[in-house]
Parts: structure tokens; sequence; C-alpha cells
């Protein structure tokens, strides 16, 4: 259901169609906001914690959890550069997380999980090329 006069602020923030208007399609936009509202979003935390999860107990291997969590994600391989890239972004979270004082046992879940958020919040996630 939708109240015509009070826009839901979920839709009004990803570019949602007046309710009131009849609106064959819909613009595309993506703005600062739309990230933001992801990344802090409690659902995508919980499902980010969940596969930070899946991933730490399928391999010890640094390389191979990023290429997993490539193909789970993008459905494609990861290249050089990005593994590189998502290595060092791990190591950097981990040093800041050791630098909070956050136990040690917590570390690598919290690290992994702000990954998958940089994942599943890109736009290679929502749009198919």
């Amino acid at each position: 259901m939708v109240q015509r006069l009070h826009a839901h602020p979920y839709l009004s923030l990803f570019n949602g169609a007046d309710p009131s208007l009849s609106t064959p399609s819909r613009d595309n936009s993506t703005v600062a906001l739309q990230s933001l509202y992801l990344l802090n979003n409690q659902f995508v935390h919980q499902q980010t914690t969940d596969f930070a999860r899946h991933l730490l107990t399928r391999t010890d291997d640094l390389a191979a959890r990023v290429k997993l969590g490539y193909m789970r994600v993008y459905g494609r391989d990861a290249e050089l550069l990005e593994v590189t890239k998502c290595l060092t972004f791990v190591d950097q979270y981990l040093r800041s997380l050791e630098a909070e004082g956050m136990p040690a046992d917590r570390r690598a879940l919290e690290a992994w999980s702000g990954w998958a958020r940089a994942l599943f919040v890109s736009n290679e996630f929502f749009y198919v090329d």
C-alpha cells in the first residue's frame, strides 16, 4: 500500500515514482545518499556479516577468500589488481580495528564484513551490463 499524501522516505531516496501520477518509466539516479543509506542499513549489515562469516569458514587463504567473494557477489573472477586492492583494504581495516582496541577475536569478521559491504553497495552489484 502506498499513501499518496505521504511519500515513503526509502522510495523517495531511490527516486521512487510519484504515487499520484501515472509513471510509465522511472528516471535513473545515483546519489551519495543512496550509498550512505545502504552502508548504514541494518539489513545490509546483517547480510554482509553473514556473508563474511561464510567466507571465513570456507578458506584461510586470503586471496582465495576475495576470489570466492567476487564470484558469489558479482558472478565473475576477480582480477589480480582487484584482489590486491581488496587485501589492502582488509589489512588497513584490521589495523584500524586494532588501534581502536577491538578484541582480536572479532577483528577478522568485522573487517571482512566491511569489505563485503563495499561489494554489496557497489554499482556493479546493482547494475547489469
